[in-house]
């Protein structure tokens, strides 16, 4: 066991992980960003949605009245 922590210690190699750790950063905040757009997209989406229905239960009540 002593051996293998031994081992383990002489190859770790601190630089390399930061940069590991740097990447896998950067990656997550891409992602985040790309979540945000899809979101923000989607959002859009429903809005334009919800004013179409809006607009046609408007105009369906209008004939109704009529």
């Amino acid at each position: 066991m002593g051996e293998y922590v031994r081992r383990a210690a002489e190859a770790y190699d601190p630089e390399a992980e930061h940069k590991a750790l740097e990447g896998l950063v950067q990656r997550v905040r891409e992602s985040a960003d790309e979540a945000e757009r899809a979101m923000d997209e989607a959002l859009a989406s429903v809005s334009k949605s919800r004013k179409r229905i809006a607009d046609m239960e408007a105009a369906h009540s209008a004939r109704k009245a009529a």
